[in-house]
């Protein structure tokens, strides 16, 4: 006699079947090395179901493509990762990790087609002397130096002001394109990476 019993999971009703199907997905997509060596087949060009990637698996995942780098998984598709990524880690220490990788990665062997590419997209907002103008809006709940900043300076104080807080701040700052890790649109924030430290303060204003 078959197993009739029915799971019901998130609203919907699974079969037996279905709801082992389920766990496995569930369980492949909390294992770090099931997802890379699906991020690498896809990268061979198989036509590859890639599980869905959890925010608070984005950092161990990288840490395995780092020990994992071969001639199919180049700096290059690492590079690509985390900028793809980036926006996923809402967590100031994960960030300062990311952005040690994408100096690395900025600055190794293929640093002239990275460089090439970051000039070509922000080459209206470099002066004359190889500088941009970026912003960074922080108040009580995150950092002032941190590895996030925008070129919009809306965009930084919407950053200063979306907590209620008593300590609201806009700083802006000066950086040399050379020294820009990643510039990042899909949020449509014109993020900026950096290293702080990289990073010149021109002013802070109190909003």
């Amino acid at each position: 006699m078959s197993d009739k019993r029915l799971y019901e999971v998130n609203g919907f009703t699974l079969s037996q079947e279905q709801y082992e199907r389920y766990l496995e997905r569930i369980n492949a997509e909390n294992d770090v090395s099931y997802i890379v060596s699906k991020i690498k087949e896809q990268i061979q060009g198989h036509d590859v179901y890639v599980p869905y990637i959890q925010r608070h698996m984005v950092w161990p995942i990288i840490e395995e493509m780092l020990c994992d780098k071969d001639e199919i998984f180049t700096d290059r598709h690492m590079y690509d990762f985390i900028c793809e990524y980036w926006d996923w880690v809402e967590d100031g220490n994960h960030y300062a990790k990311m952005a040690d990788v994408l100096s690395e990665l900025r600055y190794g062997y293929e640093e002239s087609v990275i460089d090439k590419q970051l000039k070509k997209r922000l080459v209206k907002q470099i002066d004359k002397d190889g500088y941009i103008t970026i912003y960074r809006g922080y108040n009580s709940t995150s950092r002032e130096n941190g590895n996030s900043y925008t070129l919009s300076r809306d965009v930084a104080i919407w950053f200063a002001n979306r907590f209620k807080t008593n300590v609201r701040y806009v700083n802006t700052y000066r950086i040399h394109i050379d020294n820009v890790l990643a510039f990042i649109t899909k949020r449509k924030e014109a993020e900026i990476v950096a290293l702080p430290e990289d990073v010149i303060l021109l002013e802070t204003i109190n909003y």
